[in-house]
């Protein structure tokens, strides 16, 4: 079958507040720097309008549309399954997709549209206190399973593993790829994840995944074994192994090939959304047959222009640029 479209991703759907902080806002939310909390109604509400008064950058994000977002702005044919509030959140969320020239298909819930709060503390990292809101009511009926099946690669986010109706769900969506001959990327996505979700993470990347995507800080957590080895043995797992080691730029493992890639230097703003560009450059040049070293330099520039800037996505096309380090 013609594939219609290079890659398709599903996750949550959620727009991004992000506060520059002097570490007080982390105290303020008992969490720890570097991880990631979960609002319910409850604390949102409250939390929420307290940040807002802050007057924070307001964005939209989730890391799966982030990854589809960088592939969108290198001219990737790219398809976006997720859910959104009936707000006005939602509706900028979907219409900043569709200008950056992705299809969607974005199912409406009469929740809030769901909101991550980031935290840029000033040795640049970031941490999150999530409000998830109707991002995962999203069911197999909001799906557009039409799409997966017409898509070269299904990439999915390791948040949806925190919720058992969402793992089913990536697993059912997982399934549908492979019986119709389509790559499947994963992203670790947190190490809480994995501390909390090993054996669930685990069994799901031996039985579908072809390309896989880690931190340094995930990997630690995952295979309690520092990068090098860390990639060894997640490429025993995955085509694919990717660690990503910040400033020190990435490691990857692939058909018993191993791979440094050096990082761009730039003056870091915000690192929020560095794995996902670096995620969505790489499946580009990987559709497109590209050798590994020049999906691995591909994807390096395009996490530094990333992180020059606020927010986890590139707000006007660098296409030309980015693509210029190809050879």
């Amino acid at each position: 079958m013609e594939k219609e479209y290079d890659v398709f991703a599903t996750g949550n759907a959620l727009m991004d507040l992000i506060l520059d902080s002097d570490g007080s806002h982390i105290d303020m939310l008992k969490m720890h720097k570097g991880g990631i909390i979960f609002l319910d109604d409850e604390n949102a509400k409250v939390t929420i309008p307290r940040i807002l008064d802050e007057n924070p950058a307001i964005l939209p994000g989730g890391a799966a549309a982030n990854v589809i977002s960088m592939l969108a702005h290198l001219g990737s044919k790219t398809f976006f399954s997720g859910k959104v509030g009936s707000d006005y959140l939602g509706t900028q969320y979907k219409s900043m997709l569709e200008k950056e020239g992705t299809k969607t298909s974005i199912a409406i819930d009469e929740v809030h549209t769901g909101t991550a709060i980031t935290i840029i503390t000033p040795d640049r990292e970031r941490s999150f206190a999530v409000y998830l809101g109707s991002a995962p009511r999203i069911s197999k009926d909001d799906i557009d399973f039409d799409s997966i099946i017409k898509s070269k690669i299904v990439h999915i986010e390791g948040f949806q593993f925190y919720d058992k109706n969402l793992r089913n769900l990536m697993i059912e969506i997982a399934k549908t790829a492979k019986k119709n001959d389509c790559l499947i990327s994963f992203d670790l996505s947190s190490f809480d994840l994995v501390k909390q979700y090993k054996k669930e993470v685990e069994e799901f990347i031996v039985e579908y995944v072809d390309v896989l995507f880690a931190n340094e800080i995930e990997s630690e957590s995952f295979t309690g074994k520092n990068p090098d080895e860390s990639v060894e043995m997640l490429s025993k797992l995955a085509d694919v192994a990717i660690v990503k080691i910040g400033e020190e730029g990435s490691l990857i493992k692939s058909k018993g090939e191993f791979y440094k890639i050096k990082s761009h230097p730039v003056e870091v703003v915000d690192t929020n959304g560095a794995g996902d560009a670096y995620a969505g450059a790489f499946l580009h040049a990987y559709i497109q047959d590209k050798p590994i070293l020049e999906c691995g330099n591909l994807a390096s520039y395009a996490a530094s222009k990333v992180v020059s800037i606020k927010g986890a996505r590139l707000q006007t096309s660098l296409k030309q640029e980015i693509l210029s380090i190809l050879n």
